[in-house]
């Protein structure tokens, strides 16, 4: 549901932590080079997909954000 920013998910829980208990991570595909810098240092969208040790403490105005 877009209006409500909501997502229903159609799988029990029973059937999400079976997954979860299965589940193991991809190999890393790049040990190193850039891929590999990506890989280890790219922060998550929510906090602006930055390299990590780009990163200050506080906030930082952008100033072409409106």
């Amino acid at each position: 549901d877009v209006e409500a920013r909501s997502l229903r998910l159609d799988v029990d829980d029973e059937e999400l932590e079976r997954r979860r208990a299965a589940w193991t991570p991809p190999p890393a595909r790049y040990e190193r080079g850039y891929g590999a810098l990506y890989n280890e240092q790219i922060t998550q969208a929510d906090t602006g997909c930055d390299f990590e040790f780009l990163a200050r403490p506080g906030t930082v105005q952008d100033p072409y954000a409106g």
